[in-house]
């Protein structure tokens, strides 16, 4: 109905003024009046290249839930097995490395 009215003032002022004149936004009356369709995301999401294993993930989620762990916030978690995994990257396994490995690394 609103269209309509628009339709027959925008040859006489312009369809910006008939548009402000009857307070309808002028985006909608193109979207109603050309048959504007919005786009659906289609594609699938995207899966980020860092992700975490499922394998890796459980057993994050088997250190924090540990009886040491639990009471601890994320960061308190992290400070800790960083210290020690830095502690047992430096034993006599091997020579030290610049990063570390997981291979010598045990929580408990």
């Amino acid at each position: 109905m609103i269209t309509e009215s628009i339709d027959e003032l925008k040859d006489e002022v312009g369809t910006k003024a008939a548009c402000e004149y009857l307070g309808f936004p002028r985006a909608s009356y193109y979207q109603n009046t050309h048959n504007y369709k919005r786009k659906q995301n289609l594609s699938l999401p995207k899966v980020q290249p860092r992700t975490l294993s499922e394998r890796e993930r459980g057993a994050i989620i088997e250190v924090c839930d540990s009886e040491r762990f639990c009471d601890l916030p994320s960061a308190e978690i992290y400070a800790a097995l960083l210290g020690a995994m830095q502690e047992s990257c430096v034993s006599p396994k091997h020579e030290p490395r610049e990063t570390c490995c997981f291979e010598c690394f045990d929580p408990d």
